[in-house]
This record gives structure tokens, sequence and C-alpha cells, in this order.
């Protein structure tokens, strides 16, 4: 059972050298091949630590982070969404990764231009973080 979990080990190590490539990318523009880092990351994280998992929030809210850089705001508005389901089953609902999450949907609301769910999206986020 220890080469099992050495393994497991091995693959979020590998996993986590996936992402923070994939950051690199994403950082310098280069969207699509930050895209391929962090999907490949997620189906590996989430088959290893399974759907409710803050990393697989993380994920999420950098696929959709791409998804908002690439103007594909309803694509990102889900990837948010669903980690901000996750955020809220794991951290409740007043923790700074639920607020940051809820600023994240505002922007991409705002940007849809559906100013009114946008502006209870952000004053979400702000109440949380004032508390």
């Amino acid at each position: 059972s220890g080469q099992g979990q050495s393994r497991s080990k091995n693959d979020l190590d590998v996993s986590f050298a996936q992402y923070n490539i994939g950051r690199i990318h994403h950082e310098r523009g280069d969207l699509k091949k930050a895209m391929k880092l962090y999907k490949m990351c997620f189906q590996q994280v989430n088959a290893q630590l399974g759907n409710y998992h803050p990393l697989v929030a993380t994920i999420l809210c950098s696929i959709g982070q791409v998804c908002f850089d690439e103007c594909k705001y309803q694509t990102a508005s889900q990837n948010f969404l669903q980690a901000l389901r996750i955020r809220e089953t794991i951290f409740g609902y007043v923790h700074k990764d639920v607020a940051d999450t809820y600023y994240r949907i505002g922007r991409t609301l705002h940007e849809r231009e559906q100013h009114g769910d946008a502006l209870r999206s952000y004053q979400k986020a702000l109440s949380i973080q004032t508390r």
C-alpha cells in the first residue's frame, strides 16, 4: 500500500507541475497552451482527489479565467459557478476564496452587460470581504 501512496503523490506532483506551467503560459498570454495544461491537470486532480477539493476549485477558476480572457464569458461563468459550489461546500459562505469567486462571476456578468446580476455578485463578494 505504500507504493500506491507514493504513486498518488507522484501523480499529484505531476499535476502541480502541469498547473504551474499552465499558469506561466497564461501569464504570458498563451491561452491555448494554458487551457490544455489546466484541463489535463483538472482531469487528473479531480480523479485523484474527487469533485469537492479546494485544488479542483482553483483549477476551475483558472480555466474560467482563460475563458474570460478569450471573451468566452458564458463558459467562464460556468467554470466559476462550479468552483463557487465547491468552495461554499468546503469553506462555507464566508471565506476569502468564496468572495474571490463571486468577484470573478461578477466580472463575467458585467462583461455580458447583465448589470443587475453583476452588481449583486460584486456586493456579495464585498460583504464577505468586509466581515
